[in-house]
């Protein structure tokens, strides 16, 4: 039986960060500058096989296009 585990991946981790590139790079997408948070699914020897990204957008940005009613 297989035993995968699901952890953060830290921006300074060159070895993950590469290895995420290859796996995105097989799709052919690379992965955005601008991520705010990194998770990945390793297997038993710790390759990443999988992963998942978080990119967040700023509130503010968008109340500034979207003015609340009533408002002056």
């Amino acid at each position: 039986m297989n035993h995968y585990s699901i952890g953060k991946v830290s921006f300074s981790d060159r070895n993950s960060l590469a290895q995420i590139d290859a796996l995105l790079e097989q799709e052919g997408i690379r992965r955005d500058p601008n991520l705010d948070y990194l998770c990945a699914m390793f297997d038993e020897d710790f390759n990443i096989i999988a992963m998942g990204l978080v990119l967040v957008i700023l509130c503010a940005a968008w109340r500034c296009l979207n003015p609340i009613k009533g408002k002056a």
